[in-house]
């Protein structure tokens, strides 16, 4: 997973070195114990890592090498430093994608833990009341506590990236972060219907049709016309 996060980090950073910070981890693991308590007390008490509560919207928080350099990022990426260091002292730590809050699982314990609070552990009721905190009026369901893989990982962190691309106005950002999305294995028509939507925002009118020219051509029936339109009424905007 980490080797994922990173790739997807050098993809916005120019020349970042993968097997350097894949190294940087294998450190981490050096001075941790071989158990959940003692990982979470070495990553977020003796070396500080934490959640960026003052700048969560940074992109920053999604760059796994930053996240490893600065102590500080968001949910998933300080799971994914949890997840790798874990492994790497023999924990089967895995990920947890809750609606709105991203956790970590210690399948050999069955504890959660919270790297956004300080690499808080929490029991099934302690997961209901922080769901409860972010949710109120809605139950906490098993399915939303279940395991998820890296594939999963990835888009959820190309949606946050889209999302604050949308929310920063950072054309740039929000096409790149689309553009890698589409090109997941599991891809839907949305996803290229909303790339084409990030170029028409940098002024890509070209580019824009020519993607909804291929999600036409692979969309299902029902969707076909609508989207032949569309890219139809995206072309006549060079007129």
């Amino acid at each position: 997973m980490e080797e994922a996060a990173l790739v997807l980090s050098s993809v916005f950073r120019t020349g970042l070195d993968v097997d350097h910070w894949l190294g940087r981890l294998d450190d981490l693991a050096a001075g941790c114990g071989s158990d959940l308590e003692s990982v979470t007390r070495r990553l977020f008490g003796e070396l500080g890592f934490e959640g960026n509560r003052c700048g969560y919207y940074d992109p920053r928080n999604s760059w796994l090498d930053l996240v490893i350099e600065r102590r500080t990022g968001i949910p998933i990426t300080l799971s994914i430093v949890l997840m790798a260091v874990g492994r790497r002292v023999g924990l089967d730590i895995v990920g947890v994608g809750m609606p709105s809050h991203f956790l970590a699982l210690d399948r050999g314990s069955g504890t959660f833990v919270d790297g956004f609070d300080g690499g808080a552990l929490l029991d099934r009721s302690g997961v209901d009341r922080l769901f409860t905190s972010l949710h109120e009026g809605i139950a906490l369901d098993d399915a939303m506590l279940a395991p998820v893989g890296t594939r999963t990982i990835v888009r959820r962190m190309l949606n946050n990236l889209v999302h604050i691309a949308m929310l920063e106005r950072d054309p740039e950002l929000r096409v790149t972060a689309t553009k890698l999305r589409s090109l997941l294995p599991d891809a839907t028509t949305s996803d290229r219907l909303e790339l084409a939507g990030a170029y028409m925002a940098q002024g890509e009118v070209v580019r824009a049709a020519d993607v909804l020219d291929a999600a036409a051509a692979e969309a299902p029936d029902h969707e076909h016309d609508a989207i032949v339109r569309y890219a139809s009424e995206v072309r006549a905007r060079l007129n």
